[in-house]
This record gives structure tokens, C-alpha cells and sequence, in this order.
């Protein structure tokens, strides 16, 4: 098996293969019996993998559950990936699917039961900057208006990054999704969240930075400016602070550096590059 540094300065070791678990239980009507998804597990184990993908939606909640006994005794040997939003329970109705308050406590909290675990953190994708007319459409006004919920989640004490999705679903700019976080808009300009869910500017800033660092397990060597920690930071081509929403989405980075070494400059900064172009 061969592995890659999740977090460039953490350490830790995360298998390429990651082992995807929606057909761990039966619930949906068809998948594997749990001995049978212990031996795929313990196959998987045995090859060397440590990072397993799961969902509270996966065989309506089964998954994890079957997770959360294969799990026991050597939670700290792997790395768990689940989400929300979905529907866990075939009978489950609107109020506790989606992106809602009540939908993300009660996914949360089932989730952390079923897993037998601790320490869930949620890495906000912004892929409604693109979708959110057909979630609108779906779902309707009053789920749009706290979806994604990131004020809540925030005075929850849940930890929060921000994210993209992939390229085909959102584009990979943060700034883009800096002023999605801001103001809820889509692409087409309908405006989705709430002022309820619309966080500050430092706090959608934080989540890039401080939020993103906790999940690569940096939050104590980057994320912010300060005695002991790397030298990231970038010089843009507007204030982030007090530039227009609108205009957000449009800044760029005049110079970048990475560990105190500049990785891109460009304009008035040109002659710091030390990269060939």
C-alpha cells in the first residue's frame, strides 16, 4: 500500500486506496452481510489501508453502525470520512433531511452514535454557488435560506473548513467561494441563505485558513500569522475586508508565499518570483 502525508507538515500517513463503504449492510436492499463487510474491512486493514469513507445515508445508517463495531478498540488506526444531509432513515421526512438546523444536530448526533466516536468536523463544499437554483427547486425557500448552515455549525463548536468540490461541480477559487459564503448567491445571483447563515468576513476567512488547518492537523503550524509558525501569506489586489461583496469573488494574489518562500509573484512584485517562468 502506498501512503501520502495528509497535511503537508502533520505526519500522518493516509493510504491512496481509500475504502468506500456504501454497500456495508443491507438496508437498501442490496450489499454485504456484515461478516462479509468485516472481511473486506479486514482485508483492507491487512493490505495496509487506513482511510474509510462512509455516510449516515449508506444502507440507511447501517454502515456506520457495522463501522463503528469493526472500529473498536483501534479508532486511532484510521482516518473517518461521513457526511450529512442525507436521508438515514427510509421513513425520515423533510425536516430531518437536508441542510437545516434540526436536519444537521439530529445527523450529527446519530452519526457520532453510530460510530462510537468523537471529534467530527465538517468541510464546507460551496458547490450551491452553481446548483443552488436546483436545491431551491427541490427543496425549497425555507431549507435554501440555512443551507449550508454555517453560523450554526459554528456556534455548535463543530469545527468548520472551507472547501471546494471538484472542478466539474465548483470552481477551485477560494475567493469565489468566499463571496458564495458571504452573501449566499448563486451564480445566477438568486440569493439562497439567510442573513441568519451569512457569516462574517473574518470568520468565512478563518474557515479558509484556521478551519482548513485543523483538518490537516497544521491548526498549530499554520493558519494564521504568528511567533513559531510557517510563513504563508499572500498580498492581494484588493482589501478582502473592505472591498465590495460583489467584487470578492474577482481578487487575485500579487504574491504568494509558502514556508517564507515566495511561490508566485507578479505586477509591482514581479521581481520577488523565484520560479522560472
Amino acid at each position: 500500500m502506498r501512503y501520502k502525508l495528509f497535511g503537508t507538515h502533520t505526519g500522518l500517513r493516509v493510504s491512496e486506496l481509500v475504502l468506500g463503504t456504501g454497500n456495508f449492510g443491507t438496508r437498501w436492499g442490496h450489499g454485504t452481510e456484515p461478516d462479509e463487510a468485516r472481511r473486506i474491512f479486514e482485508t483492507y486493514a491487512e493490505a495496509g489501508g487506513n482511510f474509510i469513507d462512509t455516510a449516515d445515508s449508506y444502507q440507511f445508517g447501517q454502515s456506520e453502525e457495522i463501522l463503528g463495531e469493526l472500529l473498536q478498540g483501534r479508532r486511532d488506526d484510521f482516518v473517518v470520512a461521513t457526511k450529512f444531509t442525507q436521508r438515514a432513515n427510509p421513513k425520515d421526512g423533510i425536516l430531518v433531511t437536508g441542510n437545516s438546523r434540526k436536519a444537521m444536530t439530529a445527523s450529527v448526533e446519530a452519526s457520532l452514535k453510530r460510530m462510537k466516536t468523537m471529534g467530527l468536523g465538517w468541510l464546507m463544499q460551496n458547490a450551491f454557488y452553481f446548483r443552488g437554483e436546483a436545491f431551491l427547486g427541490q427543496r425549497g425557500l425555507e431549507l435554501a435560506r440555512v443551507s449550508p448552515p454555517i453560523v450554526t455549525a459554528l456556534k455548535m463548536g463543530i469545527p468548520v473548513g472551507g472547501g471546494t468540490d471538484a472542478h466539474r461541480v465548483m470552481s477551485y477559487n477560494p475567493f469565489v467561494s468566499l463571496r458564495w459564503m458571504l452573501d449566499g448567491k448563486t451564480a445566477g445571483g438568486i440569493a439562497m441563505r439567510g442573513p441568519e447563515e451569512l457569516p462574517s468576513r473574518i470568520e468565512a476567512l478563518r474557515l479558509y485558513t484556521q478551519g482548513s488547518a485543523w483538518f490537516s492537523f497544521d491548526e498549530k503550524a499554520r493558519g494564521s500569522l504568528a511567533v513559531g509558525r510557517f510563513a504563508d501569506l499572500a498580498v492581494l489586489s484588493q482589501d478582502y475586508l473592505t472591498v465590495p461583496t460583489e467584487e470578492i469573488g474577482g481578487i487575485v494574489s500579487l504574491l504568494t508565499m509558502v514556508g517564507g518562500r515566495v511561490v508566485y509573484a507578479e505586477g509591482p512584485f514581479a521581481a520577488y518570483d523565484e520560479k522560472p517562468r
